[in-house]
């Protein structure tokens, strides 16, 4: 146990205390919250269930802010480590995908100076057109849009995905029925993860969502900043572009 938690602890519990007070709670109450937290922890849905409640968004904003750099945004439940490594431009789209293609391309730098970053590591994953991340459907082959885009000689990178639409978190376990029970809808605005890595650098965690979605406004997890809005425009060749630089702090 770490001395912050030492100190939080007990205000914790007393914060919690003060609630159950004036809720007035009954002990059949508090034990069933404690099966549901039980249910969470089984289900995996712990990280999903700080999310929805807006605990992840808040503490990553006060945790980024100042620190310069391309901003910041939750991990979210869905990074897996060991992703397949590609020498840039990457294409993580299969033959007869469906779904509009999408091309981000820009070039990882120096926050600080501005140097480009040869050999930085841009880790991307993003749902396929359905809205389905490879690990939620069977039918999807392993690594499925996940990827590591290694940046070249001059920090620069692309990566070939199809255009993400707005999609609903897992709503079939129990971080679903908490959201019907409070009225909270389960939708969340066309995103793409990245993790960036470089040697020296801080790695960046953070997402690109789309301009014009209908959730931008009012995602589920409040973790939208605009600065991180992306505008892809239509190519000669059918497929969608878009430039999305990336800043590391040293």
């Amino acid at each position: 146990m770490t001395d912050r938690l030492k100190t939080a602890l007990p205000r914790i519990v007393a914060a919690v205390e003060r609630l159950l007070a004036e809720q007035d709670l009954t002990y059949p109450e508090l034990f069933s919250a404690l099966l549901f937290l039980n249910e969470v922890g089984a289900a995996g849905e712990m990280v999903l269930l700080s999310d929805v409640l807006g605990l992840s968004s808040n503490v990553e904003r006060r945790d980024s802010a100042g620190l310069g750099g391309t901003a910041s945004n939750v991990e979210g439940p869905f990074w897996r480590a060991g992703a397949p490594r590609y020498a840039t431009p990457a294409d993580l789209v299969s033959a007869g995908e469906p779904g509009e293609r999408l091309v981000i391309s820009g070039q990882v730098t120096d926050a600080g100076t501005g140097e480009p970053l040869p050999g930085a590591e841009v880790d991307v994953w993003q749902t396929d057109a359905a809205g389905h991340y490879d690990h939620e459907d069977p039918a999807l082959p392993e690594w499925h849009m996940r990827g590591v885009v290694v940046a070249d000689d001059h920090g620069r990178y692309g990566v070939r995905v199809v255009k993400p639409l707005a999609y609903q978190v897992p709503t079939a376990g129990p971080v679903g029925r908490l959201l019907a029970a409070i009225g909270q809808h389960p939708w969340r605005p066309a995103h793409t993860h990245f993790m960036v890595s470089a040697p020296g650098h801080a790695t960046l965690t953070t997402m690109a969502y789309y301009a014009g979605d209908p959730w931008l406004a009012d995602d589920t997890i409040e973790s939208v900043k605009p600065e991180l809005v992306l505008d892809p425009k239509r190519a000669a060749d059918g497929d969608w572009q878009v430039t999305f630089d990336l800043a590391l702090r040293a």
